[in-house]
This record gives structure tokens, C-alpha cells and sequence, in this order.
């Protein structure tokens, strides 16, 4: 069974797809499942929330998501963290996270890369659709994200720029800013 949308855009999902996303297809509808699809996810960072965002994404049937962490893995991350196997100890947080993330939906393309903070990230970023940052030092990441933000807005990037979200949580708190672009609304 292949299931189409609308004509003129000729989008599908395939049989494995549907009986894989009914629920979500029969909560918001075969074209939101169909944006899902298409999205390219950066997720810098990979925290213990990193992995609470990876597992959701992931198991809503993204299209891609890459994972950038150049942090080296420890006993203390294979602990606190779901998707950093002890066996993995001592490689890049990045690469250590891509197994477990993949397992969890094959129809993902779920890859490591190594830090795109650099000069020229923008041309890195291009690609994707949404960049997602989180950090557990909130207070120096937070001047850092401004900064990254501004870049981004004021780039050349193709229209729609990516969209930007940083999240952290302190102890029990968490928060989160976001930045999803101009809208306009005609009322």
C-alpha cells in the first residue's frame, strides 16, 4: 500500500511507514508525518536531555539527524545518559550515541560529525532544518547561542533559515529559547 497525499506533490509513505506512524498519522494527519519525514535535524550537544530530544525525533520518523559532540565519553556519561554504551567509553560523545539512536528507528539516517562550530559553520548548517543546541553550562552557552544566532539570521542561508533552539536543564529546571523565524499572520 503506498499512500498519497496530494497529487500535485506526489509525496508517499511506503507500507512499512504507514503501519510504522499510524498513531501519529491518525493523531495529526498524513501531511504533518510527511513534514516529519522531510526534516534534517543538527543536534549539537549530547547531553542527557540530547538524548530525551534524539529518542523523540528519532522515534517520530525525522528524516536525518546528525549528532555533533567532540567531548570525549565517561563512566559518568554512560551513566546519566541512555543512548552512551559503557563499551563506548572514551570516543567521542557523537559517535558513541549513533548506535543506540539508530536502533531506534531504522527508517533514520542518524550519523556523528565532528564540531561545526568553526569558521565557515555556516555553509555546515545549510543542510539542515532544524539546529538544536543543549548544554549543561547554561550560563557560557548562552552568550555563545546569541552570538550563533545572530549569525545565522544575518547570513545568506537559503529562505527559511534553519530553525534554532537551545535547551538546558539545571536540576529539577529546565528551559529553553527559541527562535523559529518571521511569521506573519493575516487576520
Amino acid at each position: 500500500m503506498v499512500v498519497t497525499i496530494d497529487s500535485t506533490v506526489n509525496e508517499t509513505i511506503s507500507e512499512e511507514e504507514a503501519a510504522l506512524y499510524d498513531r501519529q498519522i491518525r493523531l495529526w494527519g498524513l501531511e504533518a508525518q510527511n513534514r516529519l519525514k522531510r526534516s534534517r535535524i543538527l543536534l549539537q550537544g549530547m547531553t542527557p536531555l540530547s538524548a530525551e530530544i534524539a529518542k523523540n525525533l528519532v522515534l517520530a520518523g525525522v528524516a536525518s539527524m546528525t549528532i555533533v559532540d567532540d567531548r570525549i565519553a565517561t563512566a559518568e556519561d554512560a551513566l546519566n545518559n541512555f543512548l552512551i554504551p559503557h563499551d563506548a567509553i572514551g570516543t567521542t560523545l557523537a559517535c558513541a550515541s549513533v548506535q543506540r539512536t539508530q536502533i531506534l528507528n531504522p527508517m533514520v539516517k542518524v550519523s556523528a560529525m565532528s564540531s561545526f562550530l568553526t569558521d565557515g559553520f555556516t555553509s555546515k548548517i545549510k543542510d539542515y532544518d532544524v539546529v538544536i543546541m543543549t548544554t549543561d553550562s547554561f550560563k557560557e552557552d548562552l552568550s555563545f547561542w546569541e552570538a550563533f544566532d545572530h549569525s545565522v539570521s544575518d547570513s545568506e542561508l537559503k529562505s527559511p533559515k534553519p530553525l534554532l533552539i537551545l535547551a538546558a536543564t539545571l536540576s529539577w529546571w529546565g528551559m529553553a529559547f527559541l527562535n523559529l523565524g518571521n511569521h506573519e499572520f493575516v487576520a
